[in-house]
């Protein structure tokens, strides 16, 4: 074998052996953990309804969800012996909380079926922990993903959500998905960049209604590109054309979004599995009261009875119209305090508390380095947009209960926190400046390792 092409096969294995050693300390930590942990409370309303969702298509239990994560969760449920009541009164008159209790705790072993459920959320875990490897090492090299990878595997917010069967963890992977395939395809249009960007988007609409955040930072991001003085390639049949004016640009860009819109569709409904009403029965389906979800503004109104059924699942709209009802102020609390409107700095609050302090230094650093070296605009806005668009709805929504809905920003941050190391391989050598890589890659060790002993 030719010695130069043994160099770059080595460097390969090596990689994808540092990549399979961290997935593989991830679901260690994951599953050892899941094993001894009991139900939580939210579980009860995610992988019953999941079951009934798959086997049944029948979506009374918990519309207030979309149910793509839950279907994947209770997928292994298909392998063993599950007992269901059709004739139990919380079915027949879609009690969620009685049916979820009774569906684990009564009925079935709810030690195996939450074993079970939970293991495909881990395999999310490490899907994303690949998402976040890939796309910092596509623009900032080998050493910032490997540390982006060991922060995001290690993270007690990837950890604690990675193990439990809820749609934190799913809403976090394709969020970030959607985000980094449609990086890539501002780079270039193309139609399997068009299709993974709407996939990662129908995903993102079918696992949670948060994903409806993603249209903002989708605009903003195709804005900047189609005001940009650059062209954008246009690839489809083999032939490339180049958008030269920002007028072609946008036209292109909202075709793009467009396309993008009708294929997340059809995933929605997929993740329904192609089951428009909440339930199968008529006399339950009719139980739900469609007045008190609509919204008081009559266009709003026409929009969503229009769409109801025909543009997308009935399930669908009456879930989210139910989410925007159901997203005014509930009891919170906060540092010792009780509220009932709960605070706008809350979210603020919990992301500096919860945040291992290691990687707070590094983000610190990395806002350093987005005045000292920023990438392009386009990749910059795709990192930081995210981050304060999901942070900024989180702030004006005023249900303060729980930091997992910050949740989503964090690839982002692994990313970000990850440049620092790029910086410190890359600026840091040469002669005459040994010592100041050195230095620079033994603070990040250090970083590394008190991130490390505070999580384990």
């Amino acid at each position: 074998m030719n010695p130069a092409e043994t160099k770059p096969s080595r460097r390969r294995f090596a990689v994808a052996a540092g990549v399979t050693a961290a997935l593989g300390l991830y679901g260690v930590l994951a599953v050892t953990s899941l094993r001894q942990q009991s139900g939580t409370f939210d579980e009860v309303i995610h992988l019953p309804p999941g079951y009934v969702s798959l086997t049944w298509r029948d979506h009374r239990m918990n519309p207030d969800h979309p149910p793509l994560v839950r279907r994947l969760a209770a997928l292994p449920l298909l392998l063993v012996d599950v007992k269901v009541d059709p004739d139990d009164y919380a079915w027949r008159v879609a009690r969620p909380w009685e049916f979820g209790k009774r569906f684990l705790y009564r009925w079935n072993d709810a030690g195996r079926l939450l074993f079970l459920g939970r293991l495909p959320i881990v395999l999310l875990g490490g899907i994303l922990a690949v998402a976040v490897f890939a796309w910092t090492r596509r623009h900032w090299g080998l050493p910032a993903a490997g540390l982006a990878l060991f922060l995001c595997v290690l993270s007690p917010d990837m950890l604690a959500h990675g193990q439990i069967v809820s749609t934190d963890l799913g809403i976090t992977l394709f969020t970030f998905l959607t985000v980094i395939a449609f990086e890539r395809l501002l780079q270039g249009v193309t139609a399997r960049r068009l299709l993974l960007a709407g996939l990662s988007l129908g995903a993102a609409l079918g696992t949670k209604f948060s994903g409806v955040g993603l249209l903002p930072i989708l605009g903003l991001l195709g804005l900047t590109v189609a005001l940009s003085p650059e062209s954008l390639p246009v690839t489809f049949g083999g032939a490339t054309r180049q958008a030269r004016t920002r007028t072609r640009r946008l036209a292109v860009l909202a075709a793009a979004l467009l396309a993008m819109g009708l294929i997340a569709i059809v995933v929605v409904w997929a993740s329904y599995g192609f089951s428009s009403p909440l339930a199968r029965d008529p006399a339950v389906n009719a139980t739900f009261d469609w007045s008190k979800v609509q919204p008081e503004n009559p266009a709003l109104r026409w929009a969503f009875e229009a769409a109801r059924g025909r543009v997308l699942p009935e399930a669908w709209v009456w879930g989210f119209l139910h989410f925007l009802k159901h997203s005014e102020s509930r009891p919170a609390f906060l540092l010792g305090q009780y509220s009932e409107t709960g605070w706008w700095y809350y979210f603020p609050v919990t992301l500096a508390v919860k945040t291992p302090l290691a990687l707070l230094v590094l983000l610190a650093l990395s806002l350093w380095l987005v005045v000292r070296r920023p990438a392009s605009l386009r990749v910059e806005c795709a990192l930081w947009l995210p981050v304060v668009v999901f942070l900024g709805l989180s702030m004006t929504r005023r249900i303060n209960i729980g930091h997992r809905h910050l949740l989503p920003i964090y690839p982002f941050l692994f990313v970000a926190a990850g440049r620092c190391a790029g910086l410190a391989w890359s600026s840091a050598s040469g002669v005459g400046r040994r010592a100041l890589r050195t230095l620079a890659v033994g603070l990040l060790g250090g970083l590394g390792l008190w991130y490390a002993l505070s999580v384990l």
